[in-house]
């Protein structure tokens, strides 16, 4: 049933009112709409799966309900290449030196717990000896290699995810997970293991052949590295400290099982829904106010329902494109509501959208990009640090809501950038809003809608919403 949402009318709503209080017509479409997309029928939102299309197929059924405007040539949904890994089964096993027994001692890891493979690893079953190889960098012309010193020829190597000097920014294309596998399989290694302080689902890759990947929780990793007289902990102090390579050669063995199926002309989509703007002489602009829908699908028996990350900015996309379809008064500007397929494969679906804008529009005036919110104690804003009034925009509208917390300017694009570094790669002025908090859930089988904070979602969604009428009514 649709509502007025610009009218905010506090209702009881049924059951959820034991568990929740009185709420808001609009914190209750925002919970329903989060507990849609992360419904067993869209199995993780894992972009290229028919459940991730029959999800953004949904999303489109309610613009269209709405009154939002199909973008795409009279379509809703913006095709693009997405080939993508469906890991079947998965198997970890550390074959630990054990003098008393006179033989190895078995550790079998948990699955999803203790570690999980990397979602772009290629299948295979391989049992091989461990190597430590720092943050699992090679670059000479930069002075610096982890594996200037050790021989990993069919081992499988550890490493942490970082750099010796992330401020050189020489150093960032190193950390690229491709690159980093690259490099492991150009020095010989059987596959390459990240030590994490808690295993997440990562699809951020791309699949090499006969060559297998994945992660291991920080105790996992202690167990091996604990026979060269290390930990984690302390391995990370070292290398950060010291800025030099720490490599070396365990004595134990890892074993490796994976069964996965890749599908090389997989096809995700992007949601594009718009409303109108009312000049003509801006009618080849507009603002983008978007989220990721996809999350990491269901692997293994395992499945990741991406609830912070991101049906909470899904959620909020939605709704706000839902009140603004109810305005008596068009915006000056069009506004495309934009629901990203791929982010987590590497932002695939917002590469696509900068290089293939929907006619007529030329110019994209701003990105307002939302993702990983409704967590923690405030919503943090980064910005585009050479058009600092978008941050002082933000702020305006945060004045009495007091949901916003750090504003950071940036105009750097890094591997770790979201949906918003294809548009900053541009020059697209971008402000993107997300968790001041580091979330416990992050690519986990716990990130479920009962964790988000829904009475703080909506009075995002309230900044929000005033931050995209101002963009689209700006000279």
């Amino acid at each position: 049933m649709q509502v007025m949402l610009s009218v905010l009318v506090v209702v009881a709503v049924g059951a959820a009112s034991a568990d929740h209080g009185t709420v808001s017509v609009r914190e209750s479409e925002l919970r329903e709409l989060a507990a849609t997309l992360t419904s067993p029928a869209f199995k993780g939102r894992y972009t290229g799966t028919t459940a991730y299309s029959n999800c953004a197929k949904w999303v489109a059924s309610k613009f269209r309900e709405w009154g939002v405007e199909p973008a795409v040539k009279g379509q809703y949904l913006q095709p693009f290449p997405a080939p993508h890994t469906i890991v079947k089964e998965m198997a970890l096993d550390l074959y630990l030196p054990d003098a008393s027994a006179g033989s190895d001692r078995v550790v079998a890891l948990r699955p999803g717990a203790d570690f999980l493979p990397l979602l772009f690893t290629d299948s295979g079953d391989k049992t091989a000896p461990v190597a430590f190889v720092g943050w699992g960098v090679d670059a000479p012309e930069l002075g610096y290699s982890d594996y200037a010193d050790i021989d990993v020829t069919n081992r499988f190597v550890l490493c942490i995810r970082g750099l010796p000097d992330y401020a050189d920014q020489r150093f960032w294309r190193h950390d690229y997970h491709i690159a980093r596998m690259a490099t492991a399989r150009r020095r010989g290694a059987a596959g390459l293991v990240y030590l994490s302080d808690s295993v997440a689902a990562n699809p951020n890759g791309q699949l090499i052949p006969g060559f297998l990947s994945a992660a291991i929780s920080t105790p996992a990793a202690n167990e091996l590295l604990r026979l060269a007289g290390e930990d984690c902990a302390g391995l990370r102090e070292k290398l950060e400290q010291s800025g030099r390579p720490n490599s070396f050669l365990i004595d134990a063995q890892m074993h490796l099982h994976v069964a996965a199926d890749y599908y090389a002309d997989g096809r995700g989509y992007n949601v594009i829904g718009l409303i109108r703007g009312s000049e003509s002489e801006l009618e080849n602009e507009c603002v983008v106010v978007c989220a990721h829908l996809d999350a990491c699908g269901t692997h293994g028996g395992l499945t990741f329902w991406g609830a912070l990350d991101n049906a909470s900015g899904s959620a909020v996309v939605m709704s706000t494109a839902h009140e603004l379809a109810q305005m008596t008064t068009r915006p000056r500007r069009s506004i495309l509501f934009v629901l990203f397929g791929g982010e987590e494969m590497g932002l695939l679906g917002s590469r696509h959208f900068v290089d293939h804008l929907p006619p007529p529009f030329r110019k994209v005036t701003c990105m307002i990009n939302i993702d990983t919110v409704g967590w923690g104690a405030a919503t943090d804003v980064l910005f585009h640090s050479e058009f600092p009034w978008l941050g002082a925009t933000a702020k305006a509208a945060d004045e009495g809501k007091d949901v916003l917390r750090h504003f950071w300017p940036s105009n750097q694009v890094t591997p770790r950038s979201s949906d918003f570094g294809p548009f900053l790669a541009k020059r697209i002025p971008y402000i993107n809003f997300f968790a001041t908090d580091h979330y416990a859930h992050y690519h986990q089988t716990g990130d479920k809608a009962e964790n988000i904070d829904f009475p703080h979602l909506l009075k995002l969604t309230d900044v929000i919403s005033t931050v995209v009428r101002q963009l689209a009514n700006i000279d």
